[in-house]
């Protein structure tokens, strides 16, 4: 039988705070996305880490590009989208 881990809303150890409130404010997330259609749902899943605090960074694929601009990324995330193999400026 497997044990269960408690679910992330719940309060552990630290009453009064909400510990999934805590865990997105404080997450730094890197979401790669591919050409397929789940890259609409991706565009979703950015509004909604962002909206729970998370600081969330984008790295697409060229061809993820047919189906959502980067623009729309960096509109939502609030950083650059790195969807070229040479997008930094200091990239080797």
């Amino acid at each position: 039988m497997k044990s269960q881990s408690p679910p992330l809303s719940k309060n552990i150890d630290c009453p009064g705070i909400n510990t999934y409130n805590w865990i997105m404010k404080n997450a730094k997330i890197v979401l790669g996305v591919s050409a397929s259609i789940a890259a609409y749902k991706a565009v979703e899943l950015v509004r909604l880490l962002v909206k729970e605090g998370a600081e969330v960074r984008v790295v697409m694929s060229a061809n993820a590009g047919k189906f959502v601009a980067p623009l729309t990324f960096e509109a939502l995330s609030g950083h650059p989208v790195y969807h070229a193999q040479f997008d930094a400026p200091n990239s080797a």
